[in-house]
């Protein structure tokens, strides 16, 4: 009696309930890391709000109206002003059209639109972007996050379907009649015919076996000279039973065309033992038909001791009138052909290549431990002389907490695990703060899919429900695409840093700009006009030139990017609080003494602290491209060429709106000289930069240095014993 039961009450649908409520508040790590920095932004702006908006309110309480410029100098009333009159007077201001509510309107806007409330927008738009040029229509993604967070990816765990055992196949040898033929040349062209025919029904009937057959096909378009569209449009499949010629017989029932009409050939192809008993006769290499005799299962038996895999190939002329001859017997045997297994030098290398990224292989299957321990050795999991071990699931299971912490990171195969031993393999190294990604393709991988960090299902041929749970589907199952994905996904939040860089050079610069000189200065050199645009260029002009933009460093020889590391480096915050000072400093300086240093008047000097502010970005997206490297024009001229097409669109914005704010009149135009003056202020950005990071290598060596020494130092006084 066979029993079976539908629904959740099952061991599988506990399985995958139970990782529902686990991975139910699973959040992105990119995802987490992104709503932290814009989360602190908005706080930040919204704090810088609320205090301008009280200096404004004590100024105009405890101050009285300058008459040269319209602003409330702090200066003391004789009497406290009342409620009420306080009130009528800020009425006045907003629903008047006077300058004095430039101020207040202008610090509201400038602390709103200094929030970088199109960091959002450019980084979908850049996922979007970097998704497509990753997955390169090899791969699909369901969580458009996916390919990011592989850049945290510490472990990789696979099964024997996972790519790891993808071997490619090509064909060694080459059989008709009694001789194995090495040029097709020699082979009589009715014989090779024939073959191109059985070959071509593989693809018109869409066989599995799709790497077998898929050097079968190659091959013969190489050697044999077979055209796929000639086949197609000669032949015509009228009747075939069988789905794995390497498995069993297959039979296909043909009608071509060709000189002499249209003729139909019953062919058969399959195992060797298979096919030579439904045949009589067979071809020899001139094309003459010969009886079978010994010498030929001779050179069958010889086929099949050396080769992996071998199919052998056979047909005969179906005359419609005898309906005996559609049946298959007496055929005529054409020819085998032998394949063997290729060692997949890539498959080793992309092992070893995981390796030095900080990414460790595991294949765990149900399968014997025997069988994966070759599997390990032959892509290159296991090394003779280490310490490499292989587990089977039942020893996994009867560790302990301790021995599960102490043993987890020595483990490479797990043999005759079950479903629910990977699922606690998943939430061992979960604990240990590792970041998994499962490759699988059955429906029994289902619940690890969920469980892991990042769920990969592997090739077209998964099932429907493994592929329900996955995060990213690898269609041909190519297990190095995984190192592809790994080395653009941190490629890809080392351009968000760069970019976060940027967004807040830019955010804090023109906050303490326009704080400072509205306290201190009582008016702001930065309208809320010029700030929304320079905002506007530099997220979607700047942010897409950083964030599409290649990496500079070698990926695949640094850690992997850690779940719980911050997103924004010491590094940058060494940056940002360099130029948010100096561009701070010099604006209030020029906005309060301009007139004396450069000795033009106020809207000049309000002209030539925006221009330098919008160049000083130019230079900063320059900077952004190195955080930590003093050489911030690295790799530039060839492998970025987007990024001066983003430059050249920089400059031309800005030189569209100066032309508009001339023609409006809202700012006086420059002199060469002025702009010689804005450019000098924007230079001296790389030239901080430079310095600062010099000192803090320099800082960084001496501390080392002093760290060996009392090192050393220590080991001298040890006593020793004789």
């Amino acid at each position: 009696m066979r029993v079976t039961s539908t629904g959740k009450d099952t061991v599988f649908g506990k399985m995958m309930s139970q990782t529902d409520a686990d991975s139910s508040g699973k959040k992105c790590k990119l995802e987490a890391c992104l709503h932290k920095v814009t989360t602190c932004t908005h706080f930040s702006g919204l704090l810088i709000s609320i205090v301008i908006i009280v200096a404004l309110f004590i100024r105009y309480e405890f101050g009285k109206l300058d008459e040269k410029n319209g602003s409330y100098m702090p200066e003391s009333m004789e009497e406290q002003t009342r409620i009420k009159t306080i009130m009528d007077a800020i009425k006045g201001i907003i629903a008047g059209l006077g300058g004095r509510a430039r101020v207040l309107t202008t610090l509201l806007s400038v602390s709103l639109l200094g929030i970088v409330e199109g960091m959002p927008v450019v980084i979908s738009v850049a996922i979007f972007i970097w998704n497509r040029k990753t997955l390169a229509h090899k791969a699909s993604e369901r969580d458009y996050l996916a390919p990011g967070n592989m850049a945290s990816v510490t472990t990789i765990i696979s099964g024997k379907f996972g790519g790891l055992t993808e071997h490619e196949m090509e064909v060694d040898n080459f059989l008709v009649g009694e001789e194995f033929v090495s040029q097709s040349s020699t082979v009589d062209s009715n014989v090779l015919e024939g073959l191109c025919d059985g070959i071509g029904t593989f693809f018109m009937r869409s066989n599995g076996c799709e790497s077998k057959v898929g050097a079968l096909i190659s091959w013969a378009e190489a050697k044999l000279g077979m055209k796929e569209g000639s086949v197609r449009e000669q032949c015509e499949i009228i009747s075939g039973q069988g789905s794995d010629p390497f498995q069993e017989c297959c039979q296909v029932l043909l009608e071509k065309s060709d000189n002499e009409g249209r003729m139909k050939y019953l062919h058969c192809c399959g195992p060797p033992p298979d096919v030579l008993r439904l045949s009589s006769h067979y071809y020899d290499i001139k094309g003459e038909i010969q009886e079978l005799d010994v010498q030929i299962d001779q050179a069958i038996e010889r086929m099949l001791a050396e080769e992996s895999e071998v199919i052998a190939f056979a047909r005969k002329y179906v005359d419609e009138s005898d309906a005996a001859s559609v049946e298959a017997n007496c055929l005529i045997f054409m020819g085998m052909i032998g394949l063997k297994n290729t060692k997949r030098e890539d498959i080793i290398e992309a092992v070893s290549i995981l390796k030095q990224g900080g990414v460790t292989t595991i294949l765990a299957s149900g399968d014997d431990i025997s069988a994966l321990e070759t599997i390990g050795q032959d892509c290159g999991l296991l090394t003779r002389g280490s310490d490499d071990q292989v587990f089977t699931g039942e020893q996994f299971r009867a560790w302990t907490n301790e021995e599960k912490t102490e043993k987890l990171e020595k483990i490479h195969i797990m043999g005759n695990c079950l479903p629910s031993d990977k699922i606690l393999l998943i939430k061992s190294l979960k604990e240990k703060d590792e970041v998994v990604a499962l490759v699988g393709q059955d429906t029994t991988d289902s619940p690890a899919l969920k469980q892991a960090d990042i769920g990969i299902t592997s090739g077209t041929w998964s099932s429907e429900v493994a592929v329900g749970n996955r995060d990213i589907n690898i269609w041909n199952g190519d297990f190095c695409f995984l190192v592809n994905l790994i080395k653009n996904g941190r490629c890809f939040q080392e351009n968000i840093q760069k970019f976060i860089q940027l967004e807040l050079i830019v955010t804090i610069s023109s906050s303490l700009i326009n704080f400072t000189t509205t306290v201190f200065l009582g008016d702001a050199p930065i309208t809320a006009v010029q700030l929304s645009w320079l905002n506007l260029v530099v997220s979607f002009v700047g942010g897409l030139a950083l964030l599409t933009g290649p990496s500079t460093k070698p990926l695949m020889t640094m850690e992997p990017v850690k779940s719980c590391a911050k997103l924004i480096t010491k590094a940058m915050w060494r940056n940002i609080v360099i130029q948010a000072a100096y561009q701070t400093a010099i604006f209030v300086t020029l906005q309060n003494k301009g007139h004396a240093i450069l000795g033009i008047n106020g809207g000049r000097v309000k002209s030539v602290i925006y221009n330098s502010f919008f160049l000083c970005q130019i230079f900063n997206m320059f900077i952004a491209r190195e955080p930590e490297r003093r050489n911030i024009f690295s790799g530039l001229v060839r492998k970025n060429w987007w990024f001066w097409v983003a430059l050249v669109l920089f400059l031309m914005c800005q030189a569209v709106f100066a032309a508009a704010e001339r023609v409006v009149g809202s700012s006086p135009g420059l002199s060469w000289k002025l702009w010689a003056v804005c450019l000098l202020i924007a230079v001296v950005s790389w030239l901080l930069d430079w310095a600062g990071k010099t000192a803090s290598n320099l800082a960084a060596r001496w501390i080392l240095d002093q760290g060996g020494k009392s090192k050393s130092n220590s080991i001298s006084h040890t006593p020793t014993c004789c």
